[in-house]
């Protein structure tokens, strides 16, 4: 059984230079600690276990997720409904008493609501965006 981890390299100042998965059977040699965080070593050099609400955030932004809220990091694709009345989203359209949901700030509700809009909206098919102008 294959073991994988999301880490990060990070430069010299701490700012994320790349973020890897790594086979822990078959890429990394030992485990350290620095600063009390994992350090994976492989022979490509070192990276860091992802640490912070931050990082992780900062790494799977370019995945499609987005912080909404203080502490909330949300995948955007699977966000189904929003509920601007108590600022929560949920990822079932059929919301009950028993569904999941995530806190939305106030000030993310307006991207969240355009995110959710922009989904709805059919793609426009080649030749008609070649004649937008």
């Amino acid at each position: 059984m294959d073991i994988f981890m999301l880490v990060i390299k990070k430069d010299k100042k701490g700012n994320i230079l790349a973020v890897e998965k790594l086979n822990l059977k078959e890429d990394v040699y030992y485990i350290g600690i620095e600063n009390r965080i994992l350090v994976y070593h492989t022979k490509e050099g070192s990276y860091y276990q992802i640490n912070t609400f931050e990082e992780m955030s900062n790494v799977l932004e370019q995945f499609g997720f987005a912080v909404v809220d203080r502490g909330s990091l949300v995948n955007l694709s699977k966000v189904a409904k929003l509920d601007p009345e108590f600022s929560r989203v949920f990822f079932e359209e059929e919301v009950t008493k028993d569904s999941i949901f995530a806190t939305v700030s106030a000030a993310n509700l307006k991207k969240i609501k355009a995110y959710l809009e922009s989904k709805k909206k059919p793609e426009q098919p080649e030749e008609e965006k070649g004649n937008e102008s």
